[in-house]
């Protein structure tokens, strides 16, 4: 099988479905990780983080409230429901990410809400809990995209509170207060809505983009996994602003 041909492969079985029963997970999460091992990230999980400088600098300036990254005027907001150790959304997040940041969110053209998602296992839970924390801070995306360019294996165990320490640090938190925080309400919600409303938008993979447009309930575009190259998501966001 050629490069090309395992990746399609393991793209296919990284599906999963909202409302599964337990036993159903169980055997999806099985098969995720039979097929990857180790995370994609070209960073570490026992050491200082790596794309701080960069990381700082993609998102210097720009609002976040929460979830939510770019100015509330935005004529397009992009969905994403990502899962922090899919291999997959952490390729997207560093290969993808930055160019729609600085081509369509800095200038004020699109609005990001990131919808994370928790269904690979406990590391999963862990760390999007932190990064909702985070963004009580106003700084969930600098915690998200340090942990996609440090992503370890997963279930593998890496996300501990050592692991989040230095995460945080990095993205300039109050790292005790987002450490306490992380068990708190409003974590807890966040992550109960984005499922709520994954299972509203049809989702059943992750990274998926759901494109809205200001005052529109309705969904203008929705990119699945295997579709969230840089040209892809370009030419969907270009649609949605176009008109």
């Amino acid at each position: 099988m050629t490069d090309a041909a395992a990746l399609a492969e393991r793209r296919r079985r990284r599906l999963w479905l909202f409302g599964a029963s337990a036993l159903l997970v169980a055997i999806l999460i099985g098969i995720g990780i039979g097929v990857s091992r180790t995370g994609g990230g070209t960073g570490t999980t026992t050491g200082p983080p790596e794309g701080v400088a960069e990381v700082q600098a993609l998102y210097r300036g720009i609002p976040q409230r929460g979830p939510l990254l770019g100015d509330s005027g935005a004529k397009v907001t992009l969905a994403e429901f990502a899962d922090l150790q899919c291999p997959f959304c952490g390729e997207y997040s560093r290969e993808v990410m930055p160019e729609v940041v600085r081509r369509y969110v800095r200038p004020g053209k699109v609005r990001i809400n990131f919808r994370g998602l928790d269904f690979i296992g406990p590391d999963s839970t862990e760390a999007m809990r932190f990064a909702a924390a985070a963004g009580m801070q106003g700084r969930l995306f600098q915690v998200v995209d340090l942990i996609y360019r440090n992503q370890g294996a997963e279930n593998d165990g890496w996300v501990d509170d050592e692991y989040l320490g230095r995460i945080g640090r990095a993205a300039g938190l109050d790292v005790p207060k987002a450490l306490a925080a992380r068990s708190g309400m409003e974590p807890t919600q966040q992550i109960d809505a984005a499922k709520a409303e994954g299972e509203r938008a049809g989702v059943e993979g992750t990274p998926t983009l759901v494109i809205l447009r200001a005052g529109s309930a309705a969904t203008f575009r929705k990119l699945e996994a295997d579709e969230v190259s840089l040209g892809e998501v370009t030419k969907a966001l270009e649609a949605a602003l176009g008109d």
